[in-house]
């Protein structure tokens, strides 16, 4: 139920922000909760470094599997110090790399937010 709500959230946020294209199917539910795995471990690991460096070990070890084991592709996009959303995505949309994972061709995605020491982070996993 809980990753029911989460989804159901991030529907509500998307939708106010104006990513009307993103949709979710509840059949495929499994698929993003083990994205949304992903998700929150690298939210753990960027509140204490910093980087992309442990999605791509991650990618390198093929961790991604373990989580999403029907996934061809997985990317990420990650922020820091946002006090909102809407500030997250404006900078992701004037950015190119990321831009181009927020445009492009994923069928699930999953944000996943939290603070530490009074410093928002975000992490959004695509996958397909």
């Amino acid at each position: 139920m809980k990753n029911k709500k989460i989804v159901l959230m991030l529907i509500i946020i998307l939708s106010i922000i104006g990513l009307s294209y993103v949709s979710f199917k509840y059949r495929e539910l499994d698929k993003i909760r083990n994205i949304c795995g992903i998700a929150q471990r690298r939210l753990e690991e960027t509140q204490t470094e910093w980087s992309h460096v442990g999605f791509r070990k991650m990618a390198e070890r093929n961790e991604f599997v373990k989580y999403c084991p029907h996934c061809k592709e997985i990317g990420e996009n990650l922020a820091k110090g946002q006090t909102d959303i809407k500030q997250v995505y404006d900078m992701w949309r004037q950015s190119p790399t990321h831009n181009k994972n927020l445009t492009g061709n994923w069928t699930d995605r999953c944000l996943v937010y939290g603070e530490k020491d009074g410093v928002n982070y975000y992490v959004e996993i695509y996958a397909n």
